[in-house]
């Protein structure tokens, strides 16, 4: 089997320009050391790549723990942070609620208090009165879904256009909405009203996913 065999030294004088020193040191580990005179451990005594850090095992992919990423919490995933500079753990899901009257005039309105920017929102809701229907809907920013249970008995509508239908007995009162945007603290959705539906408060449940 073909193999380096490289003998532990001292640090080694600072490289000349444009060049990088590769070299073991005592103790077994690996490193290296540019013209800068920078030093940087590549390899552990013990195997494992070094601790991730600039100019060293940026990109952590697919690498185990033992290379220096600290594990989060029990049942948290890895997620990169918002500025993209490094790893992070969390949930990732967010379930809340919020509430819409479905006579209320066309608008964008914010919803916070997610915690994170969501890649994903389910929605489902109704009201407790028999006048509106209960929904079942999604949306990642582009496309939108939802089935909505119409108030008379056997009606089904499936909208490819709205992530939030509530429909009333007469087809051409309802209140709908698209996800607009996609936030740091959760999401925007664009209301539209069509015609004339009673004044009634539809209670909305929501999952958001990072």
């Amino acid at each position: 089997m073909s193999k380096i065999i490289l003998e532990e030294q001292a640090t080694p004088d600072t490289p000349t320009t444009d060049k990088v020193a590769i070299y073991p040191k005592a103790g077994g580990g690996v490193y290296k050391k540019n013209d800068a005179g920078a030093e940087a451990q590549l390899i552990e005594a013990g195997g494992d790549l070094g601790t991730p850090s600039a100019g060293n095992l940026g990109s952590c992919t697919g690498l185990p723990l033992a290379t220096g990423i600290v594990p989060g919490a029990a049942n948290l995933k890895a997620f990169v942070n918002a500025a993209g500079t490094a790893p992070e753990w969390a949930n990732g899901i967010k379930l809340g609620t919020f509430s819409r009257a479905i006579d209320a005039a066309d608008g964008d309105v914010s919803y916070t208090g997610v915690g994170f920017k969501p890649s994903l929102v389910l929605f489902f809701g109704g009201t407790a009165a028999t006048i509106a229907a209960t929904f079942l809907g999604g949306s990642n920013g582009t496309n939108h879904y939802s089935l909505n249970n119409y108030p008379t008995a056997g009606q089904v509508y499936i909208a490819s256009a709205y992530c939030i239908f509530l429909s009333t007995p007469t087809s051409s009162d309802y209140e709908v909405a698209n996800l607009k945007t996609l936030d740091s603290d959760g999401f925007t959705l664009t209301w539209i009203k069509g015609g004339n539906p009673s004044a009634i408060t539809a209670i909305m449940f929501y999952v958001a996913l990072r």
